[in-house]
């Protein structure tokens, strides 16, 4: 046997009453400007880890000149690094049909002359398919643009 019947709830598909409604608003009022305050302790965060971040980084900087002028004593040191990272992830990127670009593999490839004076890098180029080409995150793809000569001599430390 079963206790007593449950008491009476309230339908879900009644509309709150005006007060009820009156009391969520001020509740979401509230909780809005909590967010703004979340908010400007978040900017305020990110300003202080940004200086602290470029404090170290310029403390940094004389020990990577110091690791860089270590490496350029080992011949052929960057060639050699991006050869293994291309090793690792030789080949090229495959993808399923989508509503993006046309193409299914995506490939880029570096090459080294002898004396390692010049660097060329080239890529697959997108296709983007109609209304899908990318605007505000066309960079979601970098790894398939192709550097300025200026990037690759910051990369690999090209006379």
């Amino acid at each position: 046997m079963t206790g007593p019947p449950s008491p009476k709830r309230q339908r879900t598909d009644d509309k709150p009453s005006e007060a009820e409604q009156e009391k969520v608003q001020k509740v979401l009022e509230s909780v809005s400007k909590v967010e703004e305050e979340l908010e400007k302790e978040n900017v305020l965060q990110a300003r202080e880890v940004l200086a602290i971040e470029t404090k170290y980084n310029a403390k940094k900087r004389p020990t990577y000149l110091k690791r860089n002028k270590l490496l350029s004593e080992i011949p052929h040191f960057w060639k050699q690094v991006v050869r293994a990272v291309c090793a690792v992830r030789a080949g090229c990127s495959t993808f399923k049909e989508n509503p993006y670009f046309s193409q299914t593999t995506l490939w880029k490839q570096v090459k080294f002359s002898e004396d390692e004076e010049e660097v060329e890098v080239t890529a697959s180029d997108l296709t983007w398919k109609e209304k899908a080409e990318m605007t505000e995150d066309s960079d979601k793809f970098p790894f398939f643009q192709v550097p300025k000569r200026s990037q690759l001599e910051r990369i690999f430390a090209l006379p």
